[in-house]
Formats: C-alpha cells, structure tokens, sequence
C-alpha cells in the first residue's frame, strides 16, 4: 500500500528540498480513494512523524556544521596562539642574550677604563722615575718596566677595539 511509503517518500522529499517529490503520495490521499479514518489517521500521523524526524535530523545536521565551525576556528586559532608563544619565547631568549651582552660590556668598559687609567697613571710615574732617576743601575729596570707598562697599554688597546667596546662616558 502507498500509504505505508508515505512517510517515507515525505522524508526524503524534504532532505532533498525537492518538495514536489511528495505529491504523488498526496494525491493518492486525496484522490478520493476509499481509505477508512484509521487509514487516514495513519497517513496523517506518518507525515506528521516524518516532518517531525526531518525537522530533528535538520537541526542536528546543523548543529554538527557549526560544531565542525568552532573546532576550526578553535583550531586555527591554537595555531596562531602556538606561533606567537613561540616568538614571544624568541623575543624573550634575545631580550635575555641582549641583556648579557649589554652587562659584559659595561663591564668590560669599567675594566678597560679602570685598567687604563691605572696604565696611563704608571706609564707617568716609570716616566717620572726615569728622569729624576741618578742611579744608573736603576735605569735599565726603569726602562724595562715602561717598555713592559707600554706594551701592555697598546695590547690593551688592540683588544678592546677588536672587541668595538667604548669607553665610558
């Protein structure tokens, strides 16, 4: 019998959104075919199950489709949050290298300045030494020591422009 289809043909009519799928089964309902009020009952409560089912099934489709949507953005969005953590940590590593190597040279500027001040200070005074000096045993010592204070200024100077760190200021 068609009216057993009925529901079925409704069904599949509306998840195909082709609607005039269904009019067969409706015509043959209202085709003045001798259907008893059980049989009509049935038929009415087929389609209403079947629009009922359609409906349900519609709605969860759609919410699976929006599901799909949020795990996507969700998803994309992760990627992006990865990718930025990561060059936050970059950022973070050469803010911590930079840092060092602001601290070594201020360091070693205080150094080169404190070493050369104390150089410059020792070249005068074995120049001094050498000129108000009278013992000749002691001049040989003297020179020896300026020439060691001296080659120890211009390797001092040698390193630290080697090294481009500047005085400070």
């Amino acid at each position: 019998h068609m009216i057993l289809a009925m529901p079925l043909i409704l069904y599949d009519a509306l998840r195909e959104k082709k609607p005039y799928l269904a009019f067969p089964a409706l015509l043959f309902i209202f085709s003045g075919s001798e259907l008893s009020y059980q049989q009509i009952i049935l038929a009415f409560s087929g389609v209403a199950a079947a629009f009922i089912i359609y409906r349900r099934t519609s709605a969860l489709e759609e919410m699976l489709g929006n599901l799909r949507e949020q795990r996507d953005e969700h998803s994309e969005q992760n990627i992006v949050l990865s990718r930025q953590n990561a060059k936050l940590i970059e950022a973070q590593d050469n803010a911590v290298r930079l840092a060092t190597l602001k601290e070594r040279n201020r360091i070693a500027r205080e150094i080169h300045d404190n070493v050369g001040h104390m150089l410059t200070r020792s070249l005068l005074q074995s120049g001094a030494l050498i000129i108000i000096n009278k013992d000749e045993k002691m001049k040989e010592p003297l020179e020896s020591l300026k020439s060691t204070l001296d080659t120890a200024m211009t390797s001092k100077q040698l390193f630290y422009s080697a090294y481009q760190i500047q005085p400070l200021t």
